[in-house]
């Protein structure tokens, strides 16, 4: 018994889930507006995608994530790319606009998990568990974002002689 259709991991790989997304707003930009613009980095047509995106968007924040990330390893979160704390080279980035209003319950982000079968694709049959898992951050979401400006203004100070700009 299989769990997992074959190749179906690459749904939940970073890139080509942004790839998806990015396709899915150009057919139908009103029933994907709740999520964040996303570019992958490692694409010469995505870097000048995001040069103009930001160019339109002086004010917006962005968060990088490495392709092999996961747990918020490796993350920062950065108005210009020269703000970040690690060069690109040679690095599979995606970066996304940042969220700064998230959904919070209790004044923790969270995200849900709901297990779905699918056993037909045509005609589309699937079973949704009565269970899922709903997973919490351990500190609040504005004790995360001191945490990330206090990271981020200080690898500033220490790459420029230029008074840091926090985010």
């Amino acid at each position: 018994m299989l769990n997992r259709y074959p190749d179906a991991r690459i749904l939940a790989h970073k890139d080509t889930f942004a790839d998806m997304m990015n396709f899915c707003m150009q057919i139908d930009p009103k029933g994907y507006d709740m999520i964040p613009p996303s570019f992958n980095l490692s694409l010469t047509s995505e870097n000048k995608r995001f040069e103009a995106y930001q160019a339109d968007h002086k004010d917006a924040i962005y968060i990088a994530k490495p392709q092999a990330g996961a747990q918020g390893d490796n993350i920062a979160l950065f108005k210009e790319l020269r703000d970040l704390p690690f060069t690109l080279d040679n690095k599979d980035i995606i970066v996304q606009r940042y969220l700064d209003k998230p959904l919070l319950l209790d004044g923790l982000k969270f995200d849900l998990r709901v297990y779905v079968v699918v056993v037909g694709i045509d005609p589309v049959q699937a079973f949704v568990c009565e269970e899922g898992l709903a997973r919490f951050c351990t500190v609040s979401w504005l004790f995360f974002c001191l945490i990330m400006i206090r990271k981020n203004t200080r690898l500033q100070q220490s790459q420029t002689s230029r008074r840091p700009t926090c985010i």
